[in-house]
């Protein structure tokens, strides 16, 4: 440990101390400093080839860089945690939109579901979601063994539950190719329906102009795939 003539203390090997005290910013050039002031925190600069701050773990292992001349942050082992439930990243630098009411996103998810109907067996039900944010997308696929007489058929299994609508209550999906409808309809309208965690089809029959509730849609064997948007309460 050396005291060179410019006033700075030059230290080879480790320094072993409870505190090691800083009162005063860095300046450009500096190889390596640490400073600090009240309004900036901990300030920690270097001049590096590669990078200008690189964070190391106790086993030598490097879990923070900044590039040198960037100003991004780049995580070279591991995932970025949100230690707390609600918190996320912060978009509300690019607000450009008049009655926006939140620029955080807070949530990420994806997984199965099992889509289900009471009374009815299957002979396949699956179900794929991704949730970003409050918004869910939800695709499933089911045969129907043996159909139930019945009216509007509801199902169940939706892997979160929905908010309430702005508008008529209901949450519009899409429907892929299906077979073996009963009844003679021609047409399904699938949706699902606010604050709860099922689906229902609706359909136009065979005779009629205009959607339906009553009608026994599925029948034997029946197939079909389902895709869309709702929003999670």
């Amino acid at each position: 440990m050396s005291l060179s003539s410019g006033g700075n203390l030059d230290v080879t090997g480790d320094v072993t101390g409870s505190t090691i005290n800083a009162d005063g910013d860095t300046a450009a050039g500096d190889n390596a400093a640490i400073g600090y002031t009240a309004g900036e925190g901990l300030i920690l600069t270097g001049q590096g080839s590669t990078n200008d701050i690189t964070i190391k773990n106790d086993a030598d292992t490097t879990v923070l860089e900044v590039a040198t001349g960037a100003v991004n942050v780049e995580l070279t082992a591991g995932n970025l945690i949100m230690g707390t439930s609600g918190k996320g990243i912060d978009f509300s630098a690019t607000s450009d939109s008049a009655g926006m009411t939140g620029e955080v996103l807070d949530d990420y998810e994806e997984g199965t579901w099992t889509p289900t109907i009471s009374g009815y067996s299957f002979t396949q039900q699956v179900g794929h979601y991704r949730k970003i944010g409050n918004l869910v997308y939800v695709q499933c696929f089911i045969i129907i063994d043996t159909r139930t007489s019945g009216s509007r058929v509801n199902m169940g299994g939706l892997p979160f539950t929905s908010t309430s609508h702005h508008a008529d209550g209901r949450y519009p999906l899409g429907v892929g190719r299906w077979t073996n409808l009963h009844n003679n309809t021609i047409a399904l309208y699938p949706f699902v329906a606010s604050n709860g965690t099922t689906f229902a089809c609706d359909g136009i029959a065979a005779s009629g102009d205009s959607l339906s509730s009553n009608l026994e849609i599925f029948g034997d064997d029946f197939a079909a795939s389902f895709g869309g948007c709702y929003h999670a309460a």
